[in-house]
């Protein structure tokens, strides 16, 4: 039967919050050309109104062409216990077309697994069973919740890799303040999850080494590990420059060094450590040795 879009309310448990704006248009172009292949559903309010339960994008592609109507399928009548049914139904079609980007999936799976208001959450293996997915998929999707809601902004961008690898990576840095800091950075240069890896494991090396040089400190002994403290409270701002100890007065060359450094995917946790292998390093301490 057709229905009054006018009347139809958004599924209030939709999982998803981006609908690109070309993928709506050529879904539009398409069922402006063949038509409408699958009905959407809803359930009866009762009132005169209808709930979507699945077919957002194709309601969304019918207000686009400015339809008045759609071929809706009333999948029964809705009531206070169908919130469950309605988050697992929309989750499910959107895992199926690959419609929803990993942090929305993350919060889906999460309000499965604590629903709240007394009401009992899912187990894991039964989320997956409902949504037609891997028990591991839905552990790994849920690591997101960890991070900050800045952090997930970036995620859903696309600026920070969403891979099991850069997840628990950016996990392992302990301190939250300067994981963000550190998240930020490396969404800038759209690290890859290699990247994340790497800067991520450089940072907690370092700070372990930091902190074995301030123990050494204290009881007296030598300090080897370190010539600079490499880390503070913020990533430092270091470069070849500094790591070489000069500033020459070329301009245009230290500008290009500083220009360097600041493009270098290890920018967030460059030290002496770190730094330390670097070619461009080698290469400004080659150049400064023949004006001495």
């Amino acid at each position: 039967m057709k229905i009054l879009i006018s009347k139809i309310k958004l599924n209030p448990q939709q999982p998803r919050t981006v609908f690109g704006e070309e993928e709506m248009k050529t879904l539009s172009e398409s069922i402006k050309s063949n038509g409408l292949e699958q009905p959407i559903q809803v359930k009866d309010n009762g009132d005169g109104t209808y709930t979507l339960v699945d077919g957002e994008r194709r309601l969304r592609a019918h207000q686009l062409l400015g339809e008045k109507e759609i071929e809706s399928f009333v999948k029964g009548k809705m009531t206070e216990e169908n919130s469950t049914e309605l988050l697992i139904s929309a989750l499910a079609a959107n895992l199926a077309h690959d419609g929803l980007n990993p942090v929305d999936e993350a919060v889906a799976y999460h309000k499965l697994r604590h629903p709240g208001h007394g009401t009992k959450g899912m187990s894991v293996r039964e989320i997956a069973r409902a949504c037609g997915t891997t028990t591991n998929n839905v552990y790994s999707k849920m690591k997101i919740n960890g991070f900050t809601d800045e952090e997930r902004e970036l995620m859903k961008q696309g600026r920070l890799p969403v891979e099991d690898e850069a997840i628990d990576a950016l996990l392992s840095v302990p301190d939250e303040r300067q994981r963000i800091k550190i998240s930020k950075r490396l969404a800038e240069r759209n690290a890859s999850t290699a990247i994340v890896r790497k800067v991520c494991e450089s940072f907690i090396r370092v700070k372990r080494q930091l902190k074995t040089s301030k123990q050494n400190k204290k009881a007296g002994r030598s300090e080897n590990t370190l010539a600079v403290e490499p880390l503070q409270n913020e990533p430092p701002e270091w470069d070849a420059l500094y790591q070489a100890g000069r500033v020459p007065p070329w301009k245009l060359f230290t500008e290009s060094v500083m220009g360097t450094c600041d493009a270098c995917s290890l920018r967030p946790v460059a030290s002496v450590e770190t730094c330390a292998s670097c070619p461009l390093v080698s290469m400004v301490e080659k150049m400064l040795e023949s004006v001495k």
